[in-house]
């Protein structure tokens, strides 16, 4: 989204599905290398090789964040390249990066096979939750048709409460629908990703933090996105 408004895109974000939050009750983006490698800390990566789902991607942004705050410097003090995420565990398994990043169902996967253990996580990469994955439409839609996107947004936060409050029997549903390809006795275990506020609110300032982290500190951004312009909740039920 902050990528697409620096491009001009007239598209705006409308509610909020999941942040990566920190804590035990969420799951946030980990960053895994093997058991028995000589990588205690960050600084340890120094030389070494991260795999990322792609460049300028969030997995590209929190192991860079990670970099920086150890005072190492991304693609010279470690080469940041691109891996599927089902062929993460094998990457580093085998050598073929030092640190892998990890999503859900593969971390809950490869946690069960061993031999991998976590560095650090998203949140402790940027030191905060931030949002992850929002709901936007375009603009001249949001304004042809704003009944549409309320109705749509009302029954999306009455789904996301219900989840909230039925977790496992909300999954077996959408498993036994088709809608997940997960083994469901791994998927039951999986903690979800933050959920943020179920009435679907956005985290605004913490997207104004990756905006300014984007432009001053990675320069994927030519200039500042104003933040504020790119988030309307007005369609939203009150």
């Amino acid at each position: 989204m902050i990528f697409a408004r620096a491009q001009g895109l007239d598209i705006k974000i409308t509610a909020g599905i999941c942040l990566e939050a920190g804590g035990k009750d969420w799951f946030t983006t980990a960053y895994m290398v093997k058991d028995d490698a000589p990588v205690k800390s960050v600084k340890d990566l120094k030389g070494g090789t991260a795999g990322v789902l792609g460049f300028k991607t969030a997995t590209d942004l929190w192991v860079r964040a990670a970099l920086l705050k150890r005072r190492l410097v991304p693609d010279k003090d470690v080469k940041v390249v691109p891996i599927a995420f089902p062929a993460m565990g094998v990457a580093v398994r085998s050598d073929k990066v030092n640190l892998g990043t990890f999503v859900e169902p593969f971390y809950s996967a490869e946690v069960a096979r061993g031999g991998l253990r976590t560095l650090f996580t998203a949140v402790k990469a940027v030191g905060y939750d931030h949002e992850l994955l929002d709901v936007w439409f375009g603009e001249r839609f949001l304004k042809a048709q704003p009944d549409a996107v309320r109705a749509f947004l009302a029954d999306y936060v009455a789904v996301t409460r219900y989840y909230l409050a039925n977790t496992a029997q909300a999954k077996r549903d959408l498993h036994k629908a088709g809608f997940v390809r997960t083994p469901l006795e791994i998927y039951l275990k999986e903690r979800r990703l933050g959920s943020g506020n179920p009435g679907g609110r956005v985290d605004v300032a913490s997207l104004k933090k990756l905006a300014v982290f984007m432009h001053e500190k990675l320069g994927w951004l030519e200039k500042p996105v104003n933040v504020d312009e790119m988030v309307d909740l007005e369609y939203l039920p009150r």
